[in-house]
């Protein structure tokens, strides 16, 4: 398999994010063509972090994930959530009409800086091919002295988990909560202890983290959600969390909090309907049998 990318873009915002956004960029025309994936006036696309890095193998995870962070901050994508199932940490992404703008402005830019005699008339110069060599040369010798690679990354499994807590975090507890990518590291990293050391599943650490951040508070207003904000407290916490999410799925016949919220906002949506048909003259039967 052959994975290309364009130049322009890699020399304003680096070869990763180049790769990733010609990926992005081809499913996005293909599925606009297609009259697919149409939500908020934007035509999108969606893929995790595991699904890119089995596609781009030379890429770890962390590369990955700070190449998308990179073109979100800068405003080129936008991220989504049109899943089904609340609890599929499938990422949606679409290219905002500023990155739509800024894309084509990059092109340009690198075409007239790539070929500043074109507009002249004048002929492009030919560099003679010693120079060339030279620089091969230095290439290579630069390559040799650089430092090795880094050690192997962790399983997939425990990064795609340290960034659910994160966007959980930002969805229910802090909208505006920073974490820099060295904090979701160690999570990452304590994550994976938690299933290496402490022998714990991963799609059971899903759960717990899901749960521990979509609770409603108890009685006397405590709530997991606010506390557990690290892989590290999460490991240290997990056994609690665990049984009563248990206790709490026996007695809510395993219903996810979040499905229960949404269905109470269907039912108050649904009822605030017929309160106003009522009020336009139907009769409450009438309204009752209609949907």
């Amino acid at each position: 398999m052959n994975h290309c990318f364009d130049v322009a873009l890699a020399a304003k915002f680096g070869v990763n994010q180049a790769i990733l956004l010609e990926n992005i960029s081809y499913w996005i025309d293909k599925n606009r063509a297609n009259e697919k994936h149409q939500h908020d006036g934007l035509t999108w696309t969606y893929n995790s972090v595991r699904a890119f890095s089995e596609l781009f193998p030379y890429m770890s995870t962390r590369q990955i994930s700070s190449a998308l962070a990179s073109l979100i901050e800068q405003g080129i994508l936008v991220t989504g959530n049109y899943n089904a199932n609340s609890y599929d940490r499938t990422k949606w992404f679409a290219i905002t009409k500023v990155g739509y703008s800024i894309i084509q402005k990059c092109k340009m830019d690198f075409a007239e800086m790539a070929n500043p005699f074109a507009e002249n008339g004048e002929p492009i110069p030919i560099i003679n091919t010693d120079i060339n060599t030279d620089i091969n040369k230095e290439r290579s010798d630069s390559t040799e002295s650089s430092p090795s690679p880094d050690k192997p990354s962790l399983p997939i499994e425990a990064y795609d988990l340290a960034d659910l807590l994160q966007r959980l975090h930002h969805e229910h507890v802090d909208a505006k909560a920073k974490f820099t990518d060295a904090q979701v590291d160690a999570w990452a990293h304590d994550i994976d202890k938690l299933h290496r050391i402490d022998g714990r599943d991963w799609q059971d650490i899903e759960a717990v983290i899901t749960y521990a951040k979509t609770m409603e508070p108890t009685s006397s207003g405590f709530s997991w959600a606010p506390n557990v904000i690290s892989g590290a407290k999460l490991r240290k916490q997990f056994t609690t969390i665990y049984g009563q999410m248990q206790v709490s799925r026996k007695s809510e016949d395993v219903i996810p909090p979040e499905m229960l919220a949404r269905e109470a906002e269907k039912k108050a949506k649904h009822e605030a309907m017929i309160q106003a048909m009522i009020r336009d003259g139907y009769t409450e039967e009438e309204a009752r049998a209609y949907r």
